[in-house]
């Protein structure tokens, strides 16, 4: 039973003690709380425009449709000087016949 009113008692003077110290240091008290509000805020403010983006990217490639895909002869990036662009131009033109039954997996 000592413990428990030790522990009550040490609780409400650590409560005590921290209203005082917001009360004698009110402009630190505010401006602390201005900071975490404004964090806050902006955290939530750059995650729900990350949201919007996201949906509207998601929208925009939805129209394309899930079976739409490119098969084309060069690459479209090409990274590296160019040296290959002999090998590039050698390859077969691709065309719906060639590829037509053919699983991509």
């Amino acid at each position: 039973m000592a413990k428990q009113s030790h522990l009550k008692n040490t609780i409400k003077e650590s409560f005590r003690m921290a209203i005082e110290s917001i009360r004698q240091n009110k402009l630190r008290s505010i401006l602390t709380l201005l900071g975490i509000s404004i964090g806050v805020f902006s955290v939530i403010g750059v995650m729900t425009a990350i949201r919007t983006l996201e949906s509207s990217v998601n929208s925009q490639l939805d129209i394309f449709g899930t079976n739409t895909f490119m098969i084309q002869k060069s690459p479209a990036i090409q990274i590296h000087g160019g040296g290959d662009n002999n090998k590039i131009r050698k390859r077969k033109n691709s065309n719906v016949q060639n590829y037509h039954g053919r699983s991509v997996w």
